[in-house]
């Protein structure tokens, strides 16, 4: 069996609760022979190499994928010749050091791999038969086999998830998760039972993701490879399983290939790698190798947004022998098939949008009897329309508002406004951008896992905060008391109020999730919005908000306007104005057109405005002037109209 490299140091991870003393390890249960042809154990098979065992995965047609550890010899610190590797499929009989005839085997002709995985062995100072995270994160091969052979069990495959890079990924996501091999440590499986498949049961299993440790200061190894490594905490599997397949249940409920076991921490838990781009391009090159990849993943993906109820999505059409596509679209949290393709298509036009919306999509090819390549990269669209939902939600449709994140924040059956749903790890916002200075109220509440030791020098989880509701300015959490303002569990709805310093400001109230459980509705509200501008300032503009990297500052309903000298402004239509001081609630100003003169509004009562000269209300024509030439105005006591230069 190959020699299994411990991994010989805990995981630093910066800000996430270790796994608590007394939790149940999760060992691996044995499968019986019937369950050898159902998904997802039908994918996988017991890899030979020599006399040593290990497991691998069928990934595409007459393509396996295991770690790069099985197939290397520790000792001689080289890799194993590969005429005596051996593939067994669906392997299920109780004498795996020597199968039996029946048994269909399958010899790979060649592996890709990294080569470096060799010069990381070989230089890795923890130790002979140890490894590190350096060295794990490139322990992958993936083998393929002649290209005339067709049997059904190595040409039958699951899709695989390809995680993008700077992401943490499917595997820290609470999802039910399995893992699948054939386990032959003889200090925990009996002697019947080694080397046959086994599975851990299905279960949302506690991840630890390498790439947020903080030990390097970074998420990219010493070849600035994507940091692709996760550590399943008390889930174990024993010696052998080494390349066996992680499968995670989707939101169609099919489970999906995401990585392959590399590592071991006894029964702390196991080491995954898991497939990002960079593994991926490995299995793309093998079925290129093998001559038989006429099925290709989806590249080039774009959005674009034609209205409030319409994206358009474009790609480009690899494959040659498709059946057809799939699209797929990312809302409020879950992922849903929203059109099938036939063959050849290379565009979609999603007309079932909703105004308001931050959407993600994704596209997937499938051939005959339901093959399927990875889904493609990731776009987002966004809709107009939500800062005037929540702006009149919250009788404020003045403010300048925005969400991103994971999914927006929306107005839900019971007429809350509230955050959108979010996975592990995951975050919605709702944003305001506002000048100051001034004073912000509100009131919010929340539905979620409790922070009872949050600030508890007793207790080891003091500091960690799990999911909750965040206040925050212009990025950075709001702090009362040397402690950041923040609600878990269930509270509210609470009074808040915020100083708002002069200049441009983001205020933002942001649900954020850890990667384990979820109590309650997993949510925040937020009601009562209010903003009283400081009479410390004597020029405002209620609800003014500043455009990022230049002298204008603009208005939902006043309009844009620079501001090299204030209270001179140079406002986009009237030309230049003077801001007369206010308490913000109202405005007055001074044109010095004598067309014009002193005139008067709130932003309530805009675009009717008091014209002082002429003692009367006016109606500003919306739209109209360019910097003070070509304004239009209508005299409600004349009833006509009257233009300005």
């Amino acid at each position: 069996m190959p020699k299994r490299r411990h991994f010989p140091y805990l995981l630093i991870l910066m800000g996430l609760p270790m796994l608590l003393s007394g939790q149940t390890t999760i060992v691996p249960e044995f499968l019986q022979a019937t369950e050898i042809n159902k998904e997802p154990y039908k994918y996988n098979g017991l890899l030979k190499v020599g006399t040593s065992l290990g497991s691998a995965s069928v990934v595409g047609d007459g393509v396996i994928a295991t770690a790069a550890h099985v197939i290397y010899d520790d000792e001689a610190l080289a890799w194993q010749p590969i005429g005596i590797i051996r593939y067994y499929p669906r392997f299920h009989t109780n004498n795996p050091t020597n199968p039996s005839p029946s048994s269909k085997v399958f010899a790979p002709v060649g592996f890709i791999r990294w080569t470096s995985y060799s010069t990381r062995v070989k230089a890795d100072d923890s130790g002979p038969g140890l490894s590190s995270m350096n060295t794990f994160n490139l322990d992958l091969a993936v083998g393929h086999i002649a290209g005339q052979i067709r049997d059904e069990t190595v040409t039958t495959y699951p899709e695989v998830n390809v995680d993008a890079e700077e992401d943490v990924g499917v595997l820290r996501d609470n999802r039910t998760k399995m893992l699948v091999g054939y386990p032959n440590d003889s200090d925990f499986i009996g002697s019947g039972l080694r080397g046959l498949m086994h599975r851990t049961a299905p279960a949302d299993y506690f991840s630890l993701w390498g790439g947020i440790e903080e030990i390097a200061g970074t998420w990219r190894d010493s070849e600035n490879f994507w940091t692709a490594t996760y550590d399943f905490e008390g889930v174990t599997t024993y010696g052998g399983n080494s390349g066996g397949p992680i499968y995670y249940l989707d939101d169609e409920d099919r489970w999906v290939m995401a990585g392959v076991i590399v590592g071991s921490r006894g029964s702390r838990g196991m080491i995954v790698r898991a497939i990002d781009e960079n593994a991926w391009s490995l299995i793309d090159e093998a079925m290129n190798t093998r001559g038989t990849n006429p099925l290709k993943r989806v590249t080039n993906l774009t959005a674009t947004t034609l209205s409030a109820t319409a994206v358009r999505l474009q790609w480009a059409d690899q494959s040659t022998e498709e059946a057809g596509y799939r699209v797929f679209r990312l809302d409020n949290g879950l992922w849903e098939s929203i059109a099938t393709l036939e063959a050849n298509a290379f565009e979609y036009q999603d007309v079932g949008a909703l105004p308001g919306r931050a959407y993600q999509y994704t596209v997937q090819p499938f051939g005959s009897n339901d093959r399927r390549r990875p889904k493609s990269n990731v776009v987002k669209a966004e809709t107009p329309g939500i800062n005037v939902q929540i702006g009149a939600h919250l009788q404020q449709p003045w403010f300048n508002l925005s969400t991103r994140g994971d999914s927006n924040w929306f107005v839900d059956e019971e007429n809350r406004l509230r955050a959108g749903f979010t996975r592990s790890l995951g975050a919605s916002s709702l944003v305001l951008t506002i000048i100051g200075p001034g004073t912000l109220s509100f009131e919010w509440s929340v539905s979620s896992e409790a922070n009872p030791d949050y600030n508890n020098p007793f207790s080891p989880l003091e500091n960690q905060i799990y999911d909750a509701a965040h206040l925050l300015l212009n990025g950075e959490p709001v702090v009362v008391g040397n402690k950041p303002v923040f609600l878990s569990g269930e509270v509210g709805p609470k009074l808040q109020s915020l100083q708002v310093p002069s200049g441009s400001h983001t205020i933002e109230w942001a649900y954020i999730k850890d990667p384990y459980s979820s109590e309650g509705e997993d949510t925040a509200f937020l009601y009562d919005l209010h903003w009283g501008p400081s009479a410390s300032d004597p020029y405002p503009v209620f609800g003014g908000f500043a455009y990022e990297g230049s002298d204008w500052h603009g208005s939902s309903w006043f309009g844009a306007y620079a501001v090299g000298g204030l209270p001179w402004v140079g406002h986009l239509h009237f030309g230049w104005i003077y801001l007369r001081p206010g308490n913000g609630t109202h405005l007055n100003f001074y044109s010095p057109d004598p067309a014009l003169g002193d005139l008067y509004t709130t932003p309530s009562l805009f675009p009717y405005l008091y014209h002082y000269a002429r003692g009367t209300w006016v109606y500003y024509v919306k739209g109209s002037g360019q910097f003070g030439s070509g304004v239009w105005f209508y005299d409600l006591a004349v009833k006509d109209y009257f233009r300005v230069n």
